[in-house]
């Protein structure tokens, strides 16, 4: 299940993947920092160059120290400098896939999918296109 000395959060996801997908002109970077830490030192850092998608998993995020998945935030840059977004590893793992966005003003906006499936529409609707049997995902907005 997990190994020892690991956060129980851990056992929890598993080797789960979530996309990553970068729709900006930008260059999109996740960096982990751990609450207690310098500002400027950061755990893990995900590059995603624009137009490309990554797929990482739960184990990317794992620290080295115990418990300090707990602390840990995401902190999402374009270009070097920081947007103003996080995420926290655990929600990031609830998803599908998170899609880095522009506006027209130029901000970066986060969007994920979550995977919506129900087993009674499976069994009912087997023989329709998902589409219309309410199958696949839903998306909202981080």
């Amino acid at each position: 299940m997990g190994t020892p000395g690991t956060s129980p959060l851990c056992w929890k996801m598993g080797d789960k993947l979530t996309v990553l997908e970068n729709r900006t002109w930008f260059n999109i970077e996740f960096k982990m920092w751990v609450d207690g830490s310098r500002p400027d030192r950061f755990k893990k850092i995900v590059r995603i160059e624009p137009g490309k998608s990554i797929r990482v998993k739960a184990s990317t995020f794992n620290s080295d120290d115990q418990g300090s998945l707990e602390h840990a935030i995401l902190l999402v840059y374009a270009n070097g400098s920081w947007t103003g977004k996080y995420i926290l590893p655990q929600d990031l793992f609830a998803w599908a896939a998170v899609f880095c966005d522009s506006n027209r003003h130029g901000q970066v906006i986060l969007r994920a999918r979550r995977a919506n499936f129900n087993l009674f529409r499976l069994k009912c609707f087997a023989f329709l296109p998902a589409k219309y049997g309410g199958l696949g995902m839903a998306e909202e907005e981080i």
